[in-house]
């Protein structure tokens, strides 16, 4: 994973404008119109001007010594390295402008082993690691699941949980939704409810399966989870980001027919893993992890 010291000498400098406590925030179509290299040079800027905290953690200075919302945004990454940069270049100053404590945690599968990409099982592991960290400051109270390759449009869109969990990315690409229930790319939930679900399943590895599991899980307790807002300032349109396929699990729909019989066996409390490395980024924190497929 891209890291700060591989940009250090090599970016020239530009001018970002910024106030004490936040960056500027530029509207997603007029960041998409510049190539990588002013991209670059954003994030740049970013990693050495702003006020964020060592590990992507921000917490606006009207908040005190106590912020109301305090969200953190999960991301489950492999080897996606052309999105990393857009994404954290645009979601911080896209964030500051909420006046919501936040910080961003990438949890990174290894590259060591040819094991598939396991979304659910770097998403339990990232909660886990949200919610032991609370101990050194107030607890997170809302837990934002959010694929790298996903960048929101609307300043509407405000990066906080509701009673119930949300569904946030219902118009990709202007596209709508794929089908009624999906609940993949980016949602908000409260940390509570997802302990009383037990996760996301760990067992799904490939593309595709997990992100109907869950919601299947929302369901059988009961959590009337919804989209997001689709009429008021288009706040459910996120534009997605060029990469490479992933390769499907070709066995996701047989899964999915035992998705709420395993729901308290395959989850939170399940959840094995090799830890290789947690780093603390200025604009993010890295936990790089392995599995053993079994």
């Amino acid at each position: 994973i891209l890291t700060s010291r591989e940009h250090s000498g090599s970016i020239p400098k530009f001018s970002l404008n910024y106030t004490e406590d936040i960056v500027d925030f530029i509207p997603l179509q007029d960041f998409l119109a510049h190539d990588s290299v002013w991209q670059k040079n954003r994030y740049q800027q970013l990693v050495e001007w702003s006020m964020i905290q060592s590990g992507g953690l921000f917490k606006p200075k009207e908040c005190g010594s106590f912020c109301e919302s305090r969200s953190v945004i999960l991301v489950p990454y492999r080897n996606r390295t052309d999105n990393l940069i857009p994404f954290l270049s645009y979601i911080h100053p896209f964030l500051q402008r909420q006046g919501i404590e936040y910080q961003i945690v990438f949890i990174s599968q290894s590259m060591t082993t040819s094991v598939d990409f396991n979304r659910g099982a770097l998403i339990n592991i990232g909660f886990l690691y949200a919610m032991n960290r609370s101990s050194i400051h107030q607890p997170w109270n809302c837990i934002i699941i959010h694929d790298v390759d996903h960048l929101p449009e609307s300043e509407d869109n405000i990066y906080t949980c509701s009673d119930v969990p949300i569904h946030m990315n219902s118009n990709d690409n202007g596209l709508g939704l794929p089908y009624q229930t999906y609940f993949g790319g980016v949602g908000s939930i409260k940390p509570g409810q997802f302990k009383a679900v037990n996760g996301l399943p760990n067992r799904y590895f490939g593309w595709g399966g997990e992100d109907d599991d869950f919601q299947e899980r929302l369901n059988r307790l009961g959590l009337k989870w919804r989209h997001i807002n689709q009429t008021i300032g288009r706040q459910d349109t996120y534009v997605t980001l060029g990469h490479e396929k992933a390769r499907p699990n070709s066995e996701r729909f047989r899964m999915l027919e035992r998705a709420k019989k395993l729901m308290f066996k395959d989850g939170l409390n399940s959840t094995k893993f090799q830890l290789m490395s947690v780093l603390e980024e200025k604009l993010y924190v890295n936990i790089t992890v392995d599995f053993n497929k079994s």
